[in-house]
């Protein structure tokens, strides 16, 4: 009877051991939804100016999507996927800017205020960051939303 009640006590904390081993595992699972941007929401006034788009552990940065929000109303007014490879950002004949590829992924996104260029290192491997410059004394109709696909997660962002 005393060896019932041992084996059961035994039991009893192995099955709440794994069940709090899995909690963890899944709350660490649940944390990474998120891809971990350095910041999330860039403004130049009209002195213009650079700043780089990044994440906290150098996790890949994979871009999947670009908005054009029109700036009066935050409306999305023309977004482009890059699932077909898109060289353009247009909506109704009008054009928004351009895109380049670089080993299969986007290299420069180039509008009439703003460049963002992924960053290589010195021997032109690219690198996990972006590179934005910001044009001084321009007029800005609309601001750009990028979404980024990470290791499990996603990642969203404001160009204004």
């Amino acid at each position: 009877m005393k060896n019932n009640i041992l084996l059961h006590v035994f039991y009893t904390i192995l099955f709440m051991s794994l069940m709090f081993s899995l909690m963890i595992a899944c709350s660490k699972d649940a944390d990474s939804g998120i891809v971990p941007l350095v910041k999330t929401y860039y403004e130049f006034g009209i002195d213009g100016g650079t700043d780089t788009i990044r994440t906290t552990d150098n996790q890949h940065l994979n871009l999947f999507l670009i908005a054009i929000h029109d700036y009066k109303t935050n409306e999305i007014i023309c977004d482009t996927r890059m699932t077909s490879l898109p060289t353009s950002i247009e909506e109704n004949g009008k054009k928004y800017g351009t895109i380049t590829y670089k080993e299969g992924y986007v290299y420069s996104i180039v509008t009439n205020w703003c460049s963002i260029i992924r960053c290589a290192d010195t021997k032109g491997k690219l690198q996990n960051k972006y590179l934005i410059k910001a044009k001084p004394n321009v007029s800005r109709d609309y601001y750009i939303g990028l979404s980024f696909h990470g290791k499990n997660s996603e990642g969203h962002l404001i160009i204004k």
